[in-house]
């Protein structure tokens, strides 16, 4: 009965077959798959989209991450817009890409797109950035706009990157999507809007929001330090994701039918649960609602978008998007098809 924190691959989502049987019997996943994070992104950046962005494609074969968001990506972008493709050997060797980038960024430049959506892994994102930020294009300002593969973009990019970033922070953003963002549910870091307003509503049946619940967790892991380790850094998501994993799991366990012996549920009834988390029984967790479809899967999970600050390598809050464009109040998950 495995949760998923960090999984976000659309093939790592249940689904049933023909003859009812799950892909992954007892999962439930905390993580929207990586084309709801697209979605999420397109609906999020919908106001200036169109001809004037252009999609980055990595084309390796057999890399469901690239693949995937380059297919909800392409929605973003018009059809007349030639897609921009390049080949990387693995998801983390530089090869020959950077020099796949050259005549690349220059033809970007000459079509004046404004929004770049790049479909390709970490390593490969950062010597994209670097590629456009050592090509300025006429002062223009581009948005780099990818999923949430870029939350360890730093780790890729040294000193000296992070310096030409910077001196060209005025002409040059990356914006991603975030599994979630302390700062996502605190009303004070958002505009008016439906996020901003659903960040203090509760839902039918439960007196706690993800961002009362934020401020919990936060609280008790700077009270106890110590014991765990040092500060946590909260801003990559990991540690947020890996809480509502284990918090998902004790909230079925919680509600399962006891065990014969001791009390204990079983496996099969801490499974059952996932079909029941909708609606008044949603679960508010650190990075959002979780409300579960019957094959354990997020429905319209909600999504933080994020920007990288290269005065200080740190992650910003933008705002939060959802997949269907709207947060779902009442946990309202449709019937499966």
């Amino acid at each position: 009965m495995p949760t998923r924190p960090g999984g976000r691959a659309d093939e790592l989502g249940n689904a049933s077959d023909e003859d009812g049987e799950a892909r992954f019997p007892g999962m439930a996943r905390t993580a929207p798959t990586n084309t709801d994070q697209a979605r999420a992104l397109v609906d999020f950046d919908s106001g200036s989209a169109g001809r004037n962005s252009v999609l980055v494609a990595d084309t390796r074969a057999d890399d469901t991450y690239n693949r995937s968001i380059a297919r909800a990506f392409s929605k973003a972008v018009s059809p007349d817009s030639k897609v921009r493709e390049f080949r990387s050997e693995s998801p983390t060797e530089d090869g020959d890409v950077a020099n796949q980038f050259g005549g690349m960024v220059d033809s970007i430049c000459y079509s004046e797109a404004k929004e770049i959506h790049f479909a390709g892994r970490p390593a490969h994102l950062a010597l994209f950035l670097k590629a456009l930020a050592e090509n300025p294009c006429r002062g223009m300002h581009r948005k780099v706009i990818t999923a949430s593969g870029a939350s360890t973009v730093q780790l890729s990019l040294d000193k000296e990157d992070l310096k030409l970033l910077r001196s060209h922070k005025d002409q040059l953003t990356l914006e991603y999507s975030a599994v979630g963002h302390p700062d996502a549910w605190n009303p004070d870091n958002l505009p008016d809007g439906p996020a901003r307003s659903f960040s203090t509503s509760t839902g039918p049946a439960s007196p706690t929001t993800p961002g009362s619940l934020t401020r919990q967790i936060r609280t008790y892991a700077e009270a106890h330090r110590t014991e765990l380790g040092g500060p946590i850094s909260w801003n990559d998501s990991r540690a947020m994701t890996a809480f509502d994993s284990v918090w998902l799991a004790a909230n079925g366990l919680a509600q399962a039918a006891r065990g014969a012996e001791g009390g204990v549920p079983a496996l099969g009834a801490v499974a059952d649960h996932w079909e029941r988390v909708f609606a008044g029984d949603g679960v508010p967790a650190m990075t959002g609602w979780l409300c579960l479809d019957n094959d354990g899967n997020p429905h319209d999970k909600a999504v933080s978008v994020v920007t990288l600050d290269p005065t200080d390598g740190d992650v910003r809050l933008v705002g939060v998007a959802w997949p269907q464009g709207r947060p779902q109040r009442d946990c309202d998950v449709p019937e499966r098809k």
